[in-house]
């Protein structure tokens, strides 16, 4: 195991407040008792998530929903908007969710 995922707004590098956000395809998770483990496959980093808002987030992105979707939805279950925004952000730096724009399309592989 790697790291740890832990919120906080104060370590969020990469802004992706403008961007269309959907989950890694490239990333499995899986929800534990403690949270969720998560493993990238390209890198081979296995990560915990320890923060309920985070998983809620991971469980958002999994219906394919945009950023303010998923801060709209989480809202009315009692999270702070700038909590599920950190929350985004920490997920984007770690390449749990990425940019669309980086999604090769069916027409881009040949």
């Amino acid at each position: 195991m790697r790291c740890l995922l832990a919120l906080a707004a104060s370590q969020a590098k990469l802004s992706y407040k403008d961007a269309d956000l959907i989950a890694n395809t490239g990333i499995s998770w899986r929800e534990e008792s403690f949270g969720a483990l998560c493993y990238n496959f390209a890198t081979r980093d296995l990560f915990l998530i320890k923060s309920a808002v985070v998983v809620a987030v991971l469980k958002e992105f999994s219906r394919a929903t945009s950023r303010s979707a998923a801060i709209e939805s989480l809202a009315g279950t009692g999270c702070k908007a700038s909590v599920v925004d950190a929350a985004i952000d920490a997920l984007c730096n770690k390449g749990v969710l990425i940019n669309c724009e980086h999604v090769p399309k069916s027409t881009d592989l040949g």
